[in-house]
């Protein structure tokens, strides 16, 4: 019923610290963690792909040579709640960054999702999503972020299914730098898989 995990590691320009505990039970799963480490926007969008990231609120992946480190401290817990034919996931987040220069800025990101995915078919899913984030950069800009997203997911085959997602996304900024803006932006994706 619950697995505790704890891990330390060091770096050249630091150490790294990981908690994480998770609880299942016959409904309800839940994960609580924490991770302290040295790292920068590279390393920490590795694998993720570019596009709008409502996790950290960026619309590209920076360049490799940007290389501004910080010590990041992020906690995080969820909730999974299995019923007959859905899925209810709440997560939040809570990450703070001191970068590692010498006027050692600071950032906050605060964040929260919740997703809601129901088996229509034995070969459909529908996911409704609806996240939140609140970013607080080193200057004093604050921006809030919004997404609401509808994935329709069907499988074809063991190895082919298609997948179409509604999503809007929304940012509104607070900054004393003129010329700082929010957007709005309505996406359709659209995408087949196959597997070989």
């Amino acid at each position: 019923r619950n697995h505790v995990r704890v891990m330390v590691g060091h770096r050249f320009y630091g150490r790294s610290y990981q908690f994480s505990w998770r609880r299942t039970a016959s409904l309800l799963t839940t994960d609580v963690s924490y991770v302290e480490k040295p790292t920068d926007l590279n390393q920490q969008l590795l694998g993720q792909g570019a596009g709008i990231n409502p996790t950290l609120g960026l619309s590209a992946i920076p360049s490799l040579r940007e290389q501004r480190v910080y010590l990041m401290k992020r906690g995080k817990a969820s909730v999974a709640y299995e019923m007959p034919n859905s899925t209810l996931r709440l997560a939040v987040y809570d990450e703070r960054r001191t970068y590692l220069s010498l006027n050692g800025g600071h950032e906050k990101v605060l964040g929260a999702h919740v997703t809601w995915s129901f088996e229509v078919g034995p070969h459909t899913t529908v996911t409704p999503t609806y996240g939140w984030q609140h970013y607080q950069h080193q200057d004093g800009q604050t921006r809030n972020n919004q997404y609401a997203q509808l994935a329709l997911v069907h499988k074809f085959s063991p190895s082919t299914f298609g997948t179409v997602r509604l999503r809007r996304d929304s940012s509104n900024v607070q900054s004393g730098v003129p010329g700082a803006n929010g957007y709005r932006a309505n996406v359709i994706f659209l995408q087949l898989t196959h597997l070989f």
